[in-house]
């Protein structure tokens, strides 16, 4: 029998608070000043309902930001070790020095879940599983637990942005506990498949204008909006070289949903008119 990731604590299952929707685009103010556009909604959910209130835009070391989507425990977890292993890296440090810390700390995450799991069903630390755990356990039962190791995820997905000199970084990590540095930009949670839908759509492109380059990020926000999961209230801010950040004045969210209504999709009719004699006859 293998076991069930999805019904480990059930009994918590009311505890778990989910987050959504993150969204980070590089891109320039002017020709001279880059940026970083970060998007996120407000709603954490469990099975009883949800509440727009949570903060997705988290500070990290050395001017970075983390925007987390998952189940909130494990996210506040995973971003403890994010601290840590950044704080690590060298004054000077460039694209691959901040990887490499990301990927760190996913390792030790999971290494962290597998103890606890392994503590709460059998008895004995991870360590002591990997060391002798074949030796105590019945073959059955160990190759039993092995899979059940495999099994086990992050629950989180996150974003890192911030900047290596001037130039801008972008890394999007998974609950698998893989990390990777993304061009343009990077959207987790469960509406990132349509944000990155309606960016793709927009050839997006940290080159663009800055006005063009936040209106797209806002739209492909909106479009992640279909999947219920995700929250109505918008938060951007913008991420500067230096690691200081300014919220977007409550103005402009007027301004980019005007443009919305302008630029976004419409309704269509209910019905549209096609002349039969434009379909082709099969050939066959």
């Amino acid at each position: 029998m293998t076991y069930d990731n999805n019904r480990w604590a059930k009994q918590l299952n009311l505890e778990r608070r989910k987050v959504t929707i993150c969204i980070a685009g590089a891109s320039a103010v002017n020709s001279d000043a880059a940026c970083i556009i970060l998007c996120t909604d407000w709603l954490v959910s469990n099975e009883i309902g949800g509440s727009e209130v949570m903060l997705k835009q988290r500070v990290l070391p050395k001017g970075f930001f983390c925007l987390p989507s998952g189940e909130e425990g494990y996210m506040q977890a995973l971003m403890a070790l994010f601290r840590t292993h950044i704080l690590k890296v060298d004054k000077t440090f460039y694209d691959d020095h901040i990887l490499k810390a990301a990927k760190q700390a996913l390792f030790e995450r999971k290494q962290q879940i597998a103890d606890e799991f392994i503590k709460a069903r059998y008895g004995m630390s991870y360590e002591d599983f990997y060391s002798s755990g074949l030796a105590k356990m019945p073959p059955d039962l160990f190759r039993e637990a092995m899979s059940n190791i495999k099994h086990l995820d992050l629950k989180t997905d996150c974003v890192l942005a911030g900047f290596t000199d001037k130039f801008s970084i972008l890394i999007e990590t998974n609950s698998l506990g893989s990390a990777i540095i993304k061009e343009e930009f990077a959207a987790v949670g469960s509406g990132s498949a349509l944000a990155t839908a309606s960016l793709m759509h927009r050839q997006y492109t940290d080159v663009d204008p800055f006005g063009k380059c936040l209106y797209a990020i806002y739209e492909a926000k909106k479009y992640s909006e279909r999947v219920g999961s995700v929250g109505r209230k918008t938060m951007i801010s913008i991420l500067y070289p230096d690691g200081s950040s300014r919220r977007l004045a409550q103005e402009a969210y007027k301004v980019l949903e005007d443009q919305y209504k302008e630029y976004g999709p419409r309704e269509v009719p209910y019905t549209i008119d096609i002349d039969p004699k434009l379909i082709l006859e099969r050939s066959d």
